[in-house]
């Protein structure tokens, strides 16, 4: 189906449809998230939770093994929804919890810009730690110069729990 039909169907008044097009947001691509984002702060709060569920099932899809491409286009577009202001500040938050799970390291510095913003710094952080890769780990530590002092103590838990193995997880002391 394409993404006209399926954003009436996300729409739709009837709640078997609506339930039936998010469990079916894995047929969508990344051009599905930008319409998706408005429609999950609809005041219609059947069309609100139909999106809210089928960005997750959108994102996750897009992280699966062979998909590296599909992924980072996935990342890219949720990453626009977190940058703008366009959004509200819950499906911000939401994009970058999301983008945590399927980023690859290249857009790692332009989540680290969110470390800035008083309102996505902890949910920038969270996502920069569990990208995999040395561009992480460096965004991390310079987050430690760039953000208020309060925040370094979540910094250095995000720099610990990324010097974990599986043999050191749960052993290993937390600094």
């Amino acid at each position: 189906m394409n993404l006209n039909e399926y954003l009436i169907r996300i729409q739709s008044p009837d709640a078997g449809i609506r339930y039936s097009a998010w469990k079916s947001a894995w047929s969508q691509k990344s051009d599905a998230v930008a319409p998706l984002a408005k429609l999950a702060s609809s005041p219609d709060k059947g069309i609100a939770k139909a999106a809210n569920a089928a960005l997750p099932i959108l994102a996750h899809h897009s992280a699966r093994p062979g998909a590296y491409e599909e992924a980072e286009s996935m990342a890219s577009e949720l990453l626009k929804i977190a940058e703008s202001s366009d959004y509200p500040m819950l499906i911000r938050a939401q994009s970058l919890n999301l983008i945590g799970c399927i980023s690859p390291a290249q857009l790692v510095p332009r989540i680290a810009k969110l470390l800035a913003t008083d309102e996505l710094r902890e949910e920038a952080r969270m996502a920069i730690e569990r990208i995999p890769g040395n561009p992480s780990t460096h965004a991390l530590k310079a987050g430690l110069r760039s953000t208020p002092e309060s925040f370094h103590k979540n910094l250095q838990q995000s720099l610990h729990n990324r010097s974990l193995t599986p043999l050191t997880a749960g052993v290993k002391n937390a600094r």
